[in-house]
Formats: C-alpha cells, sequence, structure tokens
C-alpha cells in the first residue's frame, strides 16, 4: 500500500508542477542602457550536469535554455532569456542550496570543514588582507555600518564587527547559509526580501551603509542598470563598494545573466562611480575569469561614492 501511495503522490505532483506556467520569458532589451539593438542566439538548449528537483520542475526551460548575445549599443554580453517574476519567487524560495550543482549546500548543518572550504575557496583570506590594506593606505576610517551581499556562512562580517565594532548587515541566496547565520552570528542582521537576479531587499527607511561587499551577486541580475541604481543609493556619502568575483564568463549556467570581461565590467562601473581602483590578484584562478581580464589573474573593484 506504501508503494502505490507514493506512486499516486508522484502522480498528482507531476500532473500539478505540468499545469503550471513555464517561468522563461524572452528579452530583447539591454539589461544596462536599455536599447532594444541586440544580437542574440535564441533557442540553444544545454544539457545539466545534475538533475532539477521535481519542486522546481516547471523551471526547466529557464534551466536548461540559453539564448545569449551582444547588446549592440553598449556592447555588454547577457542573457536574453530571464526569469519570469514567477520564476524569480520560485527561484529564490527553493534556493540555491537546492538548485545549485554542488550538493554541499544544502546540507545542515553545515561541517567546519566546509565552512573553511568555503572560506578559502572564494578567496576571502587574500582578499581580506587587501581591503584591511587599501583601508589602511587610503585613509577610510572602519565602516561604522556595512552590507555584504552573499555573505556565505558569515565570516567576513564577523571579523569586521570583533575587529572594528561595525554594525554588520548581510544575506544570501542560499537558505543554509542564512539559517547559519542567523543561528551561529547572531550580531548579524538580516534584511528582509531577496537579492535573487534583481535586489529587492528590505531595510529601515534612510538606512545608508559604509562599506558594502557585491560578492557575486551582478553577474545573476536580471536588471544591471535598476540594481546599480539600488547598490548606489544604499551607500552613505563617502561609502566604499568591492566587487568581487563579477568578472565572468560562463554563458551555460542557467543562474548567469551577465557575461562581462574586465574590460566590459569596467565600463559598467563607471557609468555609476566614476571613482574606482583596480585590487590585483584577490581571487583564485578560474578559467571563466582569469583568461578575461587584463592582467590574468582575478582582480576586485574598489569604488567610492564622493561626499555630500
Amino acid at each position: 500500500m506504501a508503494g502505490i501511495a507514493t506512486k499516486l503522490k508522484t502522480f498528482v505532483t507531476d500532473f500539478q508542477l505540468s499545469r503550471l506556467t513555464p517561468t522563461g520569458v524572452e528579452s530583447a532589451q539591454c539589461s544596462l542602457c536599455g536599447s532594444t539593438e541586440v544580437a542574440c542566439e535564441r533557442g540553444r538548449w544545454l544539457h545539466l550536469p545534475y538533475e532539477i528537483p521535481r519542486s522546481a520542475h516547471h523551471l526547466r526551460d529557464q534551466m536548461h535554455r540559453r539564448d545569449n548575445g551582444v547588446c549592440q549599443a553598449c556592447g555588454l554580453e547577457q542573457a536574453f532569456y530571464k526569469f519570469s517574476d514567477e520564476g524569480r519567487k520560485v527561484f529564490y524560495d527553493l534556493g540555491l542550496d537546492v538548485l545549485a550543482s554542488t550538493p554541499e549546500f544544502g546540507v545542515y548543518p553545515p561541517s567546519e570543514a566546509w565552512q573553511k572550504q568555503v572560506y578559502e575557496r572564494f578567496g576571502y583570506p587574500r582578499r581580506l588582507a587587501k581591503w584591511e590594506a587599501w583601508f589602511a593606505a587610503s585613509g577610510t576610517p572602519p565602516p561604522r555600518r556595512m552590507l555584504h551581499l552573499r555573505c556565505q556562512y558569515g565570516e567576513i562580517l564577523r571579523h569586521f564587527h570583533e575587529r572594528h565594532g561595525t554594525e554588520v548587515w548581510g544575506t544570501d541566496v542560499v537558505h543554509t547559509c542564512l539559517r547559519h547565520v542567523q543561528e551561529h552570528v547572531p550580531f548579524v542582521r538580516q534584511p528582509g526580501g531577496s537579492c535573487a537576479a534583481k535586489f529587492e531587499l528590505q531595510f529601515p527607511p534612510g538606512m545608508r551603509f559604509d562599506f558594502i561587499i557585491c560578492f557575486h551577486t551582478l553577474t545573476h541580475s536580471q536588471d544591471l542598470r535598476g540594481d546599480l541604481d539600488q547598490l548606489r543609493s544604499w551607500l552613505a556619502p563617502g561609502g566604499v563598494a568591492v566587487f568581487s568575483e563579477e568578472i565572468s564568463k560562463k554563458q551555460h549556467n542557467p543562474f548567469h545573466m551577465i557575461h562581462a570581461d574586465e574590460a566590459a565590467f569596467v565600463r559598467v562601473l563607471r557609468r555609476y562611480f566614476p571613482q574606482m581602483e583596480r585590487l590585483d590578484d584577490c581571487g583564485h584562478h578560474d578559467p571563466h575569469t582569469t583568461p578575461f581580464t587584463l592582467k590574468g589573474d582575478n582582480p576586485d573593484y574598489i569604488v567610492w561614492k564622493e561626499r555630500a
């Protein structure tokens, strides 16, 4: 009887999922400049190296289909097949711990060995040293309040809170990371809303940050212009932002909307932050990043907002 019940439940689930509207939406407008002069290869279908969970079955077109192309006005390479509003909600509700190709993110509680591996894999020991050196050399005081987009397990926020007394805010698109931070790094404040594919975070009115870490977030953006406008508005006068792991050419990834080499990414940043500095060799060498940088490394970019 148990086997029959399981089969019946599976049949009902499949029927319900089959009636849901696919979540992909064709776009013909640049995410950055808004131009409709785009050159795009439509409907390329790729196989994924992992199975899509049954609960995300109606995301299958979005997960498999690629419509990559280049804006003819600003030159930015990007995806022109995007999540619908419903699709983004499904994606956020599931979390990357369910949809990612790295199953360890779905394990809770995370082992100390895995947390250490993530911290080192994302180059944080080297990055943190370079950020601290930049603050000291530039005469910029330690941040009083900071925000980390994609904060993983909260190690960077812990560092700034314990060393500098910084008020720390963080969010992620991996629910197990958010749960770990909430339960084990309780001084981290988490905004409402999501940063999955579009910034829809909710802060107290008028809140501004002295330091924002934007880690591998813009590459997922479906509204690059809107997200950069939003990020700039979150910076206090004189505030600093650092962009890490945003230079990426991973066109086969179902969550990557922006495919920027370093030259293109610098052009994007200059639209919003005329003052910037390159920090050389911050992250590990990566085949989707290193060949597309000006020095064959993996740099971070620090920008700052002019004082009022």
